[in-house]
């Protein structure tokens, strides 16, 4: 799983701390798409589409709906099978 570093900011007892920890992403590639995931991402759990470095949709894995773009059938059957597989 490729790693990428993020920066927090943490305030603790009037001192100010930078963080850096390490973002883990799980990449999959299936039927012309590309899905990503983040660990540690905010609520609720979802995966990003792509398609030829464009975003096609931001899926509610939670709450099976789209979160932003558009989705077709075949995509969401793409999306409940990886789900179901554990992979996202």
């Amino acid at each position: 799983m490729p790693e990428y570093w993020a920066i927090v900011i943490i305030i603790a007892s009037c001192k100010c701390y930078r963080v850096w920890y390490p973002l883990r992403m799980g990449k999959m590639r299936r039927g012309n798409y590309i899905f990503l995931t983040w660990v540690g991402d905010h609520s609720p759990r979802h995966v990003h589409v792509y398609q030829k470095s464009r975003l096609v949709v931001k899926w509610d894995l939670e709450n099976k709906q789209v979160m932003e773009g558009m989705v077709n059938r075949r995509l969401i059957k793409l999306i409940e099978e990886l789900d179901s597989e554990g992979v996202l």
